[in-house]
Protein backbone atom coordinates (compact mmCIF):
# COMPACT_ATOMS: atom_id res chain seq x y z
CA UNK A 1 0.00 0.00 0.00
CA UNK A 2 1.43 3.66 -0.68
CA UNK A 3 0.91 6.38 2.10
CA UNK A 4 1.21 9.66 0.34
CA UNK A 5 1.39 12.77 2.80
CA UNK A 6 -1.47 15.10 1.05
CA UNK A 7 0.49 18.78 2.98
CA UNK A 8 3.58 18.81 4.55
CA UNK A 9 4.11 21.64 7.16
CA UNK A 10 7.82 23.19 6.82
CA UNK A 11 9.89 23.63 9.58
CA UNK A 12 12.88 25.42 9.10
CA UNK A 13 16.17 24.80 11.28
CA UNK A 14 19.26 26.47 11.40
CA UNK A 15 22.16 26.82 13.12
CA UNK A 16 23.61 29.69 13.75
CA UNK A 17 26.86 31.33 15.21
CA UNK A 18 26.03 34.40 16.72
CA UNK A 19 27.70 36.58 19.41
CA UNK A 20 24.62 35.40 22.09
CA UNK A 21 26.68 37.69 24.71
CA UNK A 22 26.14 40.82 22.71
CA UNK A 23 22.63 40.15 21.93
CA UNK A 24 21.64 38.88 25.11
CA UNK A 25 23.26 42.30 26.54
CA UNK A 26 20.88 43.90 24.22
CA UNK A 27 17.82 42.28 25.32
CA UNK A 28 18.49 43.03 28.95
CA UNK A 29 19.12 47.03 27.96
CA UNK A 30 15.86 47.11 26.23
CA UNK A 31 14.09 45.77 28.70
CA UNK A 32 15.25 48.57 31.25
CA UNK A 33 14.07 51.02 28.29
CA UNK A 34 10.54 49.59 27.37
CA UNK A 35 7.97 48.61 29.26
CA UNK A 36 7.04 45.77 26.87
CA UNK A 37 3.64 44.39 26.32
CA UNK A 38 1.63 41.27 27.02
CA UNK A 39 0.53 39.33 23.80
CA UNK A 40 1.03 35.77 24.17
CA UNK A 41 3.19 35.54 27.06
CA UNK A 42 2.19 34.29 30.14
CA UNK A 43 4.53 36.19 32.77
CA UNK A 44 7.67 37.24 31.20
CA UNK A 45 8.48 40.58 29.63
CA UNK A 46 7.96 41.18 25.71
CA UNK A 47 9.21 43.86 23.97
CA UNK A 48 7.41 46.31 21.81
CA UNK A 49 8.41 45.80 18.12
CA UNK A 50 11.84 46.94 17.44
CA UNK A 51 11.85 49.67 14.58
CA UNK A 52 15.17 50.41 13.84
CA UNK A 53 18.23 47.74 12.95
CA UNK A 54 20.70 48.23 16.67
CA UNK A 55 23.95 46.95 16.41
CA UNK A 56 23.72 44.07 18.69
CA UNK A 57 20.58 42.76 16.29
CA UNK A 58 22.67 43.78 12.91
CA UNK A 59 23.94 40.29 12.07
CA UNK A 60 21.19 38.12 13.22
CA UNK A 61 18.85 39.74 11.22
CA UNK A 62 21.28 39.75 7.97
CA UNK A 63 21.15 36.21 9.24
CA UNK A 64 17.54 36.67 8.75
CA UNK A 65 17.33 37.93 5.65
CA UNK A 66 19.48 35.35 3.75
CA UNK A 67 17.50 32.53 5.08
CA UNK A 68 14.78 34.16 3.70
CA UNK A 69 16.16 34.26 0.45
CA UNK A 70 16.47 30.64 1.03
CA UNK A 71 13.30 29.95 2.11
CA UNK A 72 11.65 31.62 -0.56
CA UNK A 73 13.27 29.47 -2.99
CA UNK A 74 12.78 26.30 -1.67
CA UNK A 75 9.19 26.95 -1.22
CA UNK A 76 8.67 28.42 -4.11
CA UNK A 77 7.46 31.92 -2.78
CA UNK A 78 7.72 35.05 -3.97
CA UNK A 79 10.57 37.00 -1.87
CA UNK A 80 10.07 37.34 1.73
CA UNK A 81 11.19 39.96 4.25
CA UNK A 82 11.14 41.00 7.81
CA UNK A 83 8.30 42.62 8.61
CA UNK A 84 8.32 42.97 11.98
CA UNK A 85 10.67 41.51 15.39
CA UNK A 86 10.66 41.56 19.35
CA UNK A 87 12.68 40.34 22.43
CA UNK A 88 10.95 37.43 24.49
CA UNK A 89 12.76 36.95 27.82
CA UNK A 90 10.81 34.33 30.17
CA UNK A 91 11.53 33.86 34.34
CA UNK A 92 11.00 30.89 35.78
CA UNK A 93 7.65 29.47 35.06
CA UNK A 94 7.11 32.29 32.50
CA UNK A 95 6.05 30.94 28.52
CA UNK A 96 4.13 31.81 25.83
CA UNK A 97 0.29 30.49 24.98
CA UNK A 98 -0.45 28.89 22.04
CA UNK A 99 -0.96 31.03 19.44
CA UNK A 100 -0.84 32.38 15.79
CA UNK A 101 0.65 35.60 14.01
CA UNK A 102 -2.75 36.05 11.45
CA UNK A 103 -0.80 39.34 9.31
CA UNK A 104 2.21 36.91 8.29
CA UNK A 105 3.19 34.77 5.75
CA UNK A 106 6.15 32.63 8.13
CA UNK A 107 6.84 33.44 11.30
CA UNK A 108 10.38 32.38 13.67
CA UNK A 109 12.23 32.21 16.81
CA UNK A 110 15.55 32.80 17.73
CA UNK A 111 16.66 31.05 20.96
CA UNK A 112 19.87 33.90 22.43
CA UNK A 113 19.82 32.08 25.96
CA UNK A 114 18.47 28.66 27.07
CA UNK A 115 19.43 27.11 30.32
CA UNK A 116 18.87 23.36 31.29
CA UNK A 117 15.19 22.60 31.36
CA UNK A 118 13.69 26.68 30.18
CA UNK A 119 10.96 24.62 28.05
CA UNK A 120 10.40 23.53 24.36
CA UNK A 121 8.79 25.23 21.22
CA UNK A 122 5.43 23.24 20.60
CA UNK A 123 3.86 22.85 17.72
CA UNK A 124 0.17 21.93 17.28
CA UNK A 125 -1.17 19.78 14.54
CA UNK A 126 -3.90 21.65 12.83
CA UNK A 127 -6.38 18.77 12.65
CA UNK A 128 -5.83 18.15 16.24
CA UNK A 129 -9.37 19.74 17.07
CA UNK A 130 -10.98 17.86 14.93
CA UNK A 131 -8.91 13.93 15.70
CA UNK A 132 -10.95 11.36 17.34
CA UNK A 133 -10.87 11.28 21.19
CA UNK A 134 -10.70 7.54 21.27
CA UNK A 135 -8.00 7.40 18.62
CA UNK A 136 -5.77 4.51 19.90
CA UNK A 137 -2.10 5.11 18.71
CA UNK A 138 0.90 2.42 18.60
CA UNK A 139 3.71 4.30 17.61
CA UNK A 140 2.95 8.80 16.92
CA UNK A 141 4.82 9.77 14.17
CA UNK A 142 3.56 12.76 11.57
CA UNK A 143 -0.16 11.76 10.45
CA UNK A 144 -1.39 11.00 14.46
CA UNK A 145 0.25 12.97 16.51
CA UNK A 146 -1.62 16.24 18.22
CA UNK A 147 1.60 18.21 18.96
CA UNK A 148 5.44 18.06 18.04
CA UNK A 149 7.93 20.02 20.70
CA UNK A 150 11.40 20.75 19.41
CA UNK A 151 14.10 22.12 22.21
CA UNK A 152 14.69 25.51 22.62
CA UNK A 153 18.20 25.20 21.98
CA UNK A 154 20.67 28.87 21.60
CA UNK A 155 21.80 29.65 18.73
CA UNK A 156 18.62 27.71 16.64
CA UNK A 157 16.65 29.16 14.41
CA UNK A 158 13.48 28.34 13.77
CA UNK A 159 11.39 29.71 10.72
CA UNK A 160 7.63 27.95 10.24
CA UNK A 161 3.62 28.83 8.42
CA UNK A 162 2.56 31.85 10.61
CA UNK A 163 -0.98 30.33 10.73
CA UNK A 164 0.78 27.26 12.82
CA UNK A 165 -0.17 27.48 16.50
CA UNK A 166 2.65 27.20 18.77
CA UNK A 167 3.78 28.63 22.04
CA UNK A 168 6.64 27.82 24.37
CA UNK A 169 6.39 25.88 27.45
CA UNK A 170 7.47 27.48 31.28
CA UNK A 171 10.83 28.23 31.79
CA UNK A 172 11.53 25.71 34.46
CA UNK A 173 14.89 26.73 35.64
CA UNK A 174 14.67 28.30 38.61
CA UNK A 175 17.62 30.92 38.21
CA UNK A 176 17.96 32.14 34.29
CA UNK A 177 15.57 33.30 31.85
CA UNK A 178 15.13 32.26 28.13
CA UNK A 179 15.39 34.79 25.60
CA UNK A 180 14.16 34.74 22.37
CA UNK A 181 13.91 37.09 19.24
CA UNK A 182 10.94 36.45 17.36
CA UNK A 183 10.00 37.57 14.17
CA UNK A 184 7.45 37.61 10.95
CA UNK A 185 8.30 37.42 7.38
CA UNK A 186 6.01 38.74 4.38
CA UNK A 187 6.31 39.34 0.77
CA UNK A 188 8.43 42.12 -0.31
CA UNK A 189 7.31 45.09 -1.85
CA UNK A 190 7.24 45.40 -5.41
Amino acid sequence: METIDLFTIPLCKKSLTLDNDLISSYCYYLKEQDRGRSVSNKGGWQSNDIIDTPYPLTELLNCIKEVCLDISNVLELHPLQINNYWININGYKDCNWPHTHGDAILSGIYYVKTPKNCGNIEFENRCSEVMPVNLQVTNFNQFNCERRMFPSEEGILYIFPSWLRHGVNPNLNQHEERISVAFNLVHQNK
